[in-house]
């Protein structure tokens, strides 16, 4: 089963992730080559921009119709440093997902896995939810920030000008969304605690009183 299909081709295009199927060196140096030049860009963007702030802006309009941009854009430095560092554990993430757990062998053995199932499906998911939030809590915890932070920005923005009205909403739709993904995820994580919750109640009560 392909896991994160359309994810990993993404990251691909990006230079943040190199295909498995890329096993010829040639194809992998090219790749890393890709990945430095693609790092190289947006740390040489970010940088200008930084300059631009602090050397050439000389008022507030200018200062936030730079700073919006400038932290957007530090923030996505961060996360290709992070997916860089942190592609290893990403893999093994991606491993979790995709392993199967071994075939029962005898009839004994199908009755004792029919009937652990689900903790093991517990346990792994327990795994992975762990390893997720170790290995990327600092980045996400910065992208929601920072997230909020443009949206503020432009809201300003939007208050002052309406030259721009159309490209200001599209950016802070995409912060919005940005936003909205973590709040929904969060929000599912805890829907799923509180059902967790209320059958292990449920699973006492029926068996003290069964």
């Amino acid at each position: 089963m392909r896991v994160l299909g359309l994810t990993l081709k993404i990251l691909t295009s990006c230079g943040c992730w190199i295909p498995d199927s890329w096993t010829s060196p040639y194809k992998r140096v090219l790749y890393y080559a890709y990945t430095g030049f693609i790092f190289v860009l947006i740390n040489t963007f970010t940088l200008s921009q930084f300059l631009d702030l602090v050397l050439i802006v000389d008022n507030a309009d200018e200062f936030t119709d730079n700073f919006y941009i400038l932290i957007a854009m530090m923030i996505s430095c961060s996360k290709m440093f992070s997916l860089l560092i942190n592609r290893n554990n990403i893999a093994l993430l991606i491993e979790i997902l995709r392993k199967k757990s071994c075939k029962p062998l005898e009839l004994d053995e199908l009755e004792i896995r029919q009937k652990f199932d689900k903790i093991i499906e517990y346990l792994i998911d327990f795994r992975f939810a762990l390893l997720v939030n170790e290995k990327f809590r600092l980045i996400i915890t910065l992208q929601f920030i920072v997230s909020t932070l443009v949206v503020c920005v432009i809201l300003y923005q939007l208050t002052k000008t309406d030259a721009n009205i159309i490209q200001l909403g599209l950016y802070m739709s995409c912060m919005l969304i940005q936003i909205f993904l973590y709040c929904w995820y969060g929000n599912e994580v805890r829907l799923k605690v509180c059902y967790l919750n209320l059958f292990c109640v449920c699973s006492v009560y029926l068996f003290c009183y069964r």
